[in-house]
């Protein structure tokens, strides 16, 4: 079993929402801090992975959003747990937890993570100094499994962008919270103004770059209670390639219309 990493973050400006609560863009942005701060206590970061030819990339993540998420605010502390929850096949499994400072849990997580061969630009296998290190019974933070998620049988909400230089990472391509940011571009205000989102996955299948134009495309599956479900569909408008599937769900809150 994995010892969890833990640490505390302050919330700035950039973590909130309109509201001045805790935001899931800043909240993925979070995670995956986490997620490379403990790497690298581990000697396996992505700087550190740089010496063998190798690069971490991210395939999938999937986030539970409970409604203690709404009441972390500016400034206020959100402690995130994460550990090493086991390998299957070419994917590294990593979990997380975030708490508010009282205790409430805000949100559970989990990744799926895989090596990249710069050299060829191919997935690699884990050398042994990843498998012979890597914990297999760790508990599981959130099921999730490795597929596909789906695309819209119909597009509600089309949005374009650009990538910019702020969507760059390290890696010189798009960062992953950008595409949790464009699919989240692409829902509708109304929606966002009577609903929370309470749960989101993410699948990444192919890499954008700087100035690459993005089309976000949703599709909105609403129900007689209120919720609604969306599937997320982030292409490359140049040649059509889809660069990332999603699928959100949203619970309506109480009180609104």
């Amino acid at each position: 079993m994995d010892k969890p990493w833990t640490k505390s973050f302050e919330l700035r400006h950039y973590d909130v929402d309109d509201k001045g609560a805790l935001s899931t863009t800043g909240l993925c942005r979070l995670l995956q801090e986490s997620a490379g701060l403990h790497a690298e206590s581990l000697g396996i970061a992505q700087s550190q992975m740089l010496a063998h030819g190798l690069a971490w990339f991210l395939a999938k993540f999937h986030v539970r959003v409970e409604p203690a998420a709404s009441r972390v605010l500016w400034r206020d502390e959100l402690e995130v747990r994460t550990w090493r929850s086991g390998l299957e096949r070419l994917w590294a499994i990593r979990d997380f937890e975030a708490r508010a400072s009282n205790g409430e849990l805000v949100a559970v997580a989990t990744s799926f993570w895989s090596l990249f061969d710069l050299a060829n630009r191919k997935i690699a296998a884990f050398p042994p100094f990843i498998t012979d290190n890597y914990p297999q019974d760790s508990p599981r933070a959130l099921e999730s499994r490795m597929g596909k998620l789906g695309t819209p049988a119909t597009v509600d909400v089309s949005r374009s962008f650009a990538a910019g230089f702020g969507d760059i990472d390290v890696n010189d391509h798009v960062n992953n919270v950008s595409y949790v940011c464009w699919a989240l571009e692409a829902v509708p205000r109304e929606l966002r103004a009577t609903s929370r989102l309470t749960e989101l996955e993410i699948l990444f299948r192919a890499e954008t770059a700087l100035g690459d134009e993005i089309v976000s495309e949703t599709g909105i599956t609403a129900s007689p209670d209120g919720s609604a479900e969306l599937l997320h569909r982030i292409t490359r408008r140049a040649d059509g390639r889809e660069a990332a599937q999603a699928r959100t769900r949203w619970t309506k809150l109480t009180g609104t219309p």
